[in-house]
């Protein structure tokens, strides 16, 4: 017409109406299509005053379409159809209502509603185009299907999918209040991003997944529920994530974790579950964390992270930036990994699966717990520490099948316990005031270049167990800062120990390989305090040895022992065995020292014997005994062998022949000379043509059977 016209429907119902020219047409009553509506591309449609119900097509390409106040209803009764609508405007609410089958298919406009957009039934297919709703989305039934569609569907206000399925778009879905996904029939999170993009405080509810998620408020975004991402969660400048303190809900992403704002962790657990590499850009503070990837990827942090309780790598790799924090104790699951960029910080322990990895390339990992911790790798190998401080008042026990260490060692505070576990040391060890039980089982192996060793003391409380040096290079040296305690063997397989005028008290064997060692003295001094032991010398002059233990005896294995000053203790013995033997300075015997006979003993300075015994015991037979050890105090021959006397023997003690013979040399005729008691009634003595004199300070007891 050329007028305006009216349309009302009070005593029946239309099917189709097309509007032509420019008509407008004012609704009195519910209008009710049970076909399809058109307006044409000069005719205005009023819907101020009632609702509009379309079963079918609603086709307005280029017509005017005033939505008003009320709503658009689309309901079709038949099923199993697929319409179209088209409409270049806005329509206000807007509700599709048909039958489960039947599709309502967006064509060639934007979908738009100035207010609310509902689906109770039927599928909404936005069909390549944008969906915009001005205020609330709610579906609770029917089927918003955004799949494989690079579409946005942008929501101004709360959206709410509590039934129905809902396929997002793999573009964009943006929220400006609340969002609630609460068990829809099913679910599709796409390949784009939800954005949460409110002005002002809202909740987040999804039992589903996301892909992207994306804070942009300027407020806070306050979880209900756990949330999962199957890509990217990020978190904007001046936004707030709260998982929400009375329920402590979980988030799970696939993706990066991007905070430029602020992250409320709670009492909740964040898990990166992805198959490829994740990244974590800024310093972040997580309560429980989780790592799970199932491609053994990494997940990377840009900055430091801090862990409140436990956090568990089950699989993949977790790469912690610079002066990363774990409150809580540590899980490494087999064929997983943490490496950390460079210093690591560890409060509650250390836990290694047999198969897992630890690897610092640099930097220093610090045990800083106030309680008492296991570092424990299950029987492990696959890990190395560069450098280790152990700072804090707590216990650290040591339960890895050895402790791997590329740099240095320090104990500042706290007690060590290395059980029956093995050490190797690459650098120093520095004990400036902590408490260490190593036992005679931890076996501590100095296996870099030069390092030092600072043990602090020789309490109990700072003692080593065997020590091993096996360095790099020959010429590599540990050097000695302190006077050190080992309470079992010291080897040196390679490489120079300098004694720096330090003693070494032992209680076991010291052996030292002939080839690619040697020990720089300097003045240090060795003192054998333990049991019965051994000293395998290399070659090398190590210096001053001292025996004093309770009744120990230090036996000579190696020929070319050479020493400085040799001691041996009121009780004690030291056994030459058969060795070569050379001593730059003095011995000084306060008890025995025992020689098989054919020794070569040489002593530049004196063989100080003023209350000690030689005992010759050795088995060899016509033996020459050792001419510097014929000056001496006490000296008893005790074993069926014939010792000759190399020359004059001076005794200022008693002269014991308890077993074999004592030949003074029929070429020679050898004197003797002594201030004690003579005793030769368990042997025999050769007196030849020779003098024995007598210089009697007391008295002296003669007690011969020859």
């Amino acid at each position: 017409g050329s007028s305006n016209q009216k349309v009302d429907d009070s005593s029946g119902d239309f099917h189709d109406i097309i509007i032509k020219e420019a008509t407008t047409t004012p609704i009195n009553e519910t209008l009710n299509i049970t076909g399809s509506l058109t307006i044409g591309s000069r005719a205005v449609l009023d819907g101020t005053n009632e609702n509009i119900k379309v079963e079918d097509n609603w086709t307005n390409s280029s017509g005017t379409f005033n939505e008003g106040a009320q709503k658009v209803i689309f309901n079709d009764s038949d099923g199993g159809s697929t319409f179209n609508i088209e409409e270049n405007g806005t329509f206000n609410n807007l509700e599709l209502n048909g039958q489960s089958d039947t599709t309502y298919q967006v064509s060639n406009q934007t979908l738009e509603t100035s207010n609310d957009l509902t689906i109770t039934q039927s599928t909404v297919d936005p069909n390549g185009n944008n969906v915009t709703v001005g205020n609330k989305l709610t579906i609770t039934g029917g089927k918003f299907d955004g799949n494989a569609e690079s579409i946005d569907l942008d929501v101004n206000g709360k959206a709410s999918i509590t039934g129905g399925t809902f396929n997002l778009p793999d573009n964009k879905f943006s929220v400006a209040g609340d969002l609630k996904i609460k068990n829809p029939s099913s679910f599709d999170e796409g390949a784009g991003k939800t954005l949460i993009d409110a002005g002002s405080d809202v909740s987040v509810t999804n039992t589903e997944k996301f892909n992207d998620f994306e804070i942009n408020t300027g407020n806070t975004v306050t979880l209900e529920t756990n949330v999962t991402t199957t890509g990217n969660l990020t978190i904007t400048n001046g936004d707030t994530l709260d998982v929400k303190s009375s329920e402590n809900n979980g988030i799970e992403l696939q993706g990066d974790w991007t905070n430029n704002g602020t992250f409320n962790e709670q009492n909740g657990t964040v898990k990166f579950i992805g198959s490829n590499n994740q990244t974590i850009n800024n310093q972040e503070t997580f309560y429980e964390l989780i790592v799970n990837n199932s491609g053994n990827s990494a997940i990377d942090s840009n900055s430091k992270i801090t862990t409140e309780a436990t956090t568990t790598i089950k699989q993949g790799k977790l790469k912690p930036a610079n002066n990363s924090h774990f409150d809580g104790k540590v899980f490494v699951n087999n064929s997983s990994e943490l490496k950390p960029d460079k210093d690591i910080i560890f409060s509650e322990g250390l836990d290694i699966g047999s198969s897992a990895n630890f690897v610092q390339n640099s930097g220093t990992t610090t045990f800083d717990s106030s309680n008492d911790v296991e570092i424990n790798p299950v029987g492990g190998q696959n890990y190395k520490f560069n450098n280790i401080v152990f700072d804090g008042s707590g216990s650290w026990n040591l339960k890895f099948d050895h402790l791997s260490v590329n740099g240095n060692m320090k104990f500042v505070n706290g007690t060590f316990d290395a059980g029956t576990r093995k050490i190797y040391l690459k650098g120093d060890w520095n004990n400036t005031g902590g408490a260490i039980k190593l036992g005679s089982d931890n076996t501590t192996t100095f296996a870099g270049n030069s390092a030092s060793i600072t043990s602090g003391g020789t309490s109990n409380s700072q003692d080593f167990g065997p020590i091993v040096i096996n360095t790099d290079q020959a010429n590599d040296t540990i050097t000695l800062d302190d006077n050190i305690d080992i309470d079992g063997k010291m080897k040196i397989n390679t490489g120079v120990l300098d004694t720096n005028s330090k003693k070494i008290y032992t209680s076991k064997d010291v052996i030292i390989s002939d080839t690619n060692t040697s020990v720089n003295n300097s003045s240090g001094s060795w003192v054998f305090d333990g049991s019965d032991s051994e000293l395998d010398a290399g070659g090398d002059n190590i210096g001053d040895i001292t025996v004093d233990g309770s009744t120990k005896t230090l036996s000579l294995v190696s020929n070319k022992a050479e020493v400085k000053t040799a001691t041996i203790k009121g009780d004690d013995t030291l056994d030459i065995n058969g060795q070569n033997f050379t001593v730059n300075n003095d011995i000084v015997n306060e008890n025995i020292v025992k020689l098989q006979g054919d020794e070569n003993v040489t002593i530049s300075g004196s063989y100080d014997n003023d209350s000690g015994t030689t005992t010759y015991s050795g088995s060899q037979v016509d033996t020459t005994i050792p001419g510097d050890l014929t000056t001496a105090n006490n000296v008893k021959f005790d074993h069926s062998a014939t010792w000759t006397l190399p020359s004059d023997m001076d005794l200022e003690g008693d002269l014991i022949i308890n077993n074999g013979t004592l030949d003074v040399d029929d070429t020679s005729d050898h004197k003797i000379t002594l201030t004690g008691d003579w005793d030769s009634s368990g042997g025999t003595f050769k007196y030849r043509d020779g003098l024995v004199e007598f210089e009697i300070r007391q008295y002296s007891v003669l007690n011969s059977m020859n």
